[in-house]
């Protein structure tokens, strides 16, 4: 699964280094991730006795991989 991120986030680099994306998109996928939806998935994660360990890993790594290509673009951008 990690590998599946860092694949992803560095096709995301490489896309974005083509093509200049729209701060607006950036600025809302970063409130988006870190602000709001972000923190509220990773609470509910947390609190599903449904889910066990690994689980609960994978998700919160999917989160962070969000993070991660967001930031990269955004410092792509500036």
């Amino acid at each position: 699964m990690k590998r599946l991120s860092i694949i992803s986030l560095f096709v995301l680099c490489v896309l974005t280094a083509c093509v200049p994306t729209d701060p607006l998109l950036t600025n809302a996928a970063d409130r988006f991730v870190n602000q709001t939806v972000g923190p509220e998935y990773e609470k509910y994660v947390d609190a599903d006795a449904t889910l066990d360990d690994f689980q609960k890993r994978i998700r919160h790594d999917n989160v962070q991989a969000f993070r991660d290509a967001v930031a990269a673009v955004k410092g792509i951008n500036q």
